[in-house]
């Protein structure tokens, strides 16, 4: 398998646990670096052929105009609600979400948890 060079875009100051995985399952496999903001952009997109993007919400059209080799950009979320989708799209760069935790399962997991102690009256039984 040939090994790929891969950007990983985290969240600012939700670096651990979230990205600890990402760096587990990729770090391994490919060359991957993480993005820092406190370096030059362009530098940082060289040659990368997939950005992992932490949410959506960390990439900018600066970043995606500099990531002219990428062929892939992986959201790492449930959506597009926070990513500049038709201006990617006019790059030419094909983009993918992987709903991981926040998937439609464990939100409707979660609805139902919610449901299930609205019923049961969790609260007034936990304050007496």
């Amino acid at each position: 398998m040939r090994r790929l060079k891969v950007l990983l875009l985290p969240l600012k100051n939700h670096f651990h646990p979230a990205c600890d995985d990402v760096i587990q399952a990729v770090g391994t496999r490919h060359d991957l670096s993480v993005f820092d903001d406190t370096q030059p952009l362009a530098p940082q997109f060289d040659d990368v052929e997939v950005v992992i993007d932490h949410g959506g919400s960390v990439g900018t059209r600066e970043m995606m105009d500099v990531a002219e080799e990428a062929h892939l950009w992986q959201i790492l979320g449930t959506g597009f609600d926070h990513f500049d989708l038709d201006y990617i799209r006019s790059k030419g760069i094909p983009v993918a979400n992987c709903p991981g935790q926040f998937s439609s399962v464990a939100l409707a997991e979660t609805a139902m948890m919610f449901i299930l102690m609205l019923s049961h009256r969790y609260r007034e039984r936990a304050v007496r």
